[in-house]
């Protein structure tokens, strides 16, 4: 990351006299939590559109990200971090404390002072293991695209697209990282990653084939192995040594984007070709990382209801023995109001994830610290709750109008609504065919 205000720091200061004492000001409030929590993101060549990390941005006064930026953390919006850290631990937390929020509040209302850089103390940022794996392994060892790329569709603003990835793997393989950079961030929504199986591709080809445009629509979420998934604030995945994703020999891999262009010229919308970015392990690991999806298909949301719960339990009985969880990812649509993943023991019950406030634009992956993977076996029950809001007050906007509050339940559409919950689990490579 490039040094901080080199060329500002001679006549910065807001000055240090008693009326400045309470001041809230960039360098001694503001940019210590924009460094542990922001620029993981808005950095050079991060996922974030804009970077905070660049000094000429002061040179004559606050930049334009500045009041966005404070906005978005009072509203709750940024970082985007929706998961509660009470649950349980989550390596690498973006979370910011209601403190800081009332202090970037404050800042604005003062109108975004730079402050004297000499009372900028750094923070203390947490560990991010998944960072430094990928900064110690270098360059990937693959990248997969499409084979050109794909004009983003206006018609309507939401494109739903399905792209395979121009890569057939023809030996067993392992990968021990993935990410995804989207080549058109401010038209990507989010995106999810497929595996399709060696026997799945033959229907892959034929869809892919069938449409005239490059890939396929696909509004519904694919019949396939889910990888990964993309939103803004969403960053890669890098194992620890020892572990990979499994991926057999003659499957493919596909991206399903949406993309979303409200408010746009169409003439302007450019043609897009998102990347995967791999790392492969040198040899097949004795564990392998599987996401194993619960979901409640039974939900029902009558129309005009405010208040809606559902719950589910699942069963590890089929389990042979303890095996590590290692991360965990909640999924809903757009009525949706909380979601929460619990794991019921003989010892008590211990809480996976807890998304008090759900937000469908801010989806990921929230892995645990490697010490603290929760062990889950056949007398483990897993409980998931999910929560809506059907009222008329809060229904999807479709081409600039609310839809009528109407009975709701599971589905592939937007339209419609889930309540379902994924573990990253650890297991023995022998296990794989079990599963």
């Amino acid at each position: 990351m490039r040094a901080w205000f080199g060329v500002i720091v001679a006549g910065a200061a807001c000055g240090g006299g008693e009326a400045q004492k309470d001041l809230v000001t960039f360098h001694a409030d503001i940019r210590p939590v924009v460094e542990r929590n922001c620029a993981t993101c808005h950095r050079p060549d991060g996922v974030g559109p804009t970077d905070f990390t660049d000094a000429t941005d002061w040179e004559t006064g606050a930049p334009a990200w500045a009041a966005a930026a404070a906005a978005a953390v009072q509203s709750g919006a940024m970082p985007p971090w929706q998961a509660s850290d009470a649950c349980h631990p989550i390596e690498a937390s973006l979370a910011i404390t209601d403190a800081e929020r009332a202090a970037f509040a404050a800042w604005a209302d003062a109108e975004f002072p730079l402050g004297d850089p000499a009372t900028y103390v750094p923070p203390e940022v947490p560990e991010r293991p998944m960072a430094s794996r990928k900064e110690a392994w270098g360059l990937p060892d693959l990248s997969l695209a499409a084979e050109r790329p794909y004009q983003i569709q206006t018609a309507q603003p939401d494109d739903y697209r399905c792209i395979v990835l121009d890569q057939t793997f023809e030996t067993d393989t392992w990968v021990r990282g993935l990410e995804v950079s989207p080549d058109q961030k401010p038209y990507v929504h989010h995106l999810i990653v497929y595996q399709f199986a060696p026997d799945q591709v033959p229907e892959l080809e034929a869809l892919d084939a069938a449409d005239p445009e490059l890939g396929y629509a696909c509004f519904n979420n694919p019949d396939a192995e889910t990888l990964q998934g993309w939103a803004p604030g969403q960053n890669g995945e890098f194992l620890p040594d020892g572990l990979a994703r499994y991926v057999p020999a003659g499957a493919k891999w596909v991206v399903q984007i949406h993309y979303n262009t409200l408010g746009r010229d169409p003439a302007t919308v450019p043609a897009d070709q998102t990347r995967v970015d791999i790392w492969l392990a040198d040899a097949a690991p004795a564990q392998a990382v599987v996401t194993i999806p619960f979901p409640d298909f039974g939900i029902r949301l009558p129309a005009g209801d405010p208040d809606v719960t559902e719950k589910e339990s699942f069963d590890l009985s089929w389990l042979p023995s303890e095996v590590p969880i290692a991360g965990v990812m909640g999924h809903m649509h757009q009525l949706g109001t909380s979601i929460k993943l619990e794991a019921k023991q003989a010892d008590g019950k211990a809480c996976l994830l807890d998304v008090p406030d759900w937000d469908f634009n801010w989806q990921q992956t929230y892995y645990f610290p490697e010490d603290q993977w929760f062990m889950a076996g056949p007398g483990t029950e897993l409980v998931m709750t999910c929560s809506y809001d059907n009222s008329a007050s809060n229904q999807i906007v479709v081409n600039g109008e609310a839809l009528e509050p109407r009975d709701v339940g599971w589905g592939e559409n937007t339209t419609d609504e889930m309540c379902l919950t994924y573990i990253m689990a650890v297991l023995p490579t022998a296990w794989l065919g079990f599963l």
